[in-house]
């Protein structure tokens, strides 16, 4: 109860602010934007560079030195495989357990990036949406959490589990929603 109250205490937490990333971005923490707003602001793609059927909830930009994790936490089993049902939830308002691809361990490449985080040798930022589509029937926005740093990983060697320190307290209402996706 008093994780709730302190982060719906702060209401200015929920007012966009800027990233600190190597380079300058228009993506800004606590807003909202959909998949290819998100790709577009990392330089991941651009309408010279289109990055088509990109579908994974995760995403790499080598002009930022940044991951980019797009989280959905009520996964659909219409929609997601069993392979992508991954268990990511709010621990706390500043705390974020996110599962890897399901085929991605610790020794893999991408895993040793994700383990050179607890040096700070690259950036990531989190994205989080209730479900995957609107009202609408469009692909939901996501709301940027902002940076996050390495607390921790653990479980078995594929998916990795990693434990995320975020350096701003999330909204109440999306700790609500990513806490009750445990």
């Amino acid at each position: 109860m008093t994780q709730l109250l302190e982060c719906s205490l702060d209401a200015s937490r929920t007012v966009p602010e800027t990233l600190q990333l190597p380079r300058e971005t228009a993506l800004m923490s606590h807003a909202h934007y959909k998949r290819e707003e998100i790709l577009a602001g990392l330089d991941i793609a651009t309408w010279e560079k289109k990055q088509s059927g990109h579908r994974e909830g995760v995403a790499w930009s080598h002009v930022y030195s940044t991951d980019a994790f797009l989280v959905t936490l009520k996964k659909d089993a219409t929609r997601f495989s069993p392979t992508t049902m991954y268990r990511d939830y709010a621990v706390s308002p500043s705390q974020f357990h996110w599962e890897s691809q399901s085929g991605l361990g610790a020794k893999t490449q991408t895993g040793q990036r994700y383990l050179a985080k607890e040096k700070g040798a690259t950036n990531t930022l989190m994205f989080v949406r209730n479900t995957s589509s609107d009202e609408i029937g469009d692909g939901a926005a996501f709301l940027n959490l902002g940076t996050l740093q390495f607390a921790q990983w653990s479980g078995t060697e594929r998916p990795m589990q990693i434990t995320w320190d975020l350096d701003r307290h999330m909204p109440a209402e999306t700790f609500l929603q990513a806490s009750a996706a445990r």
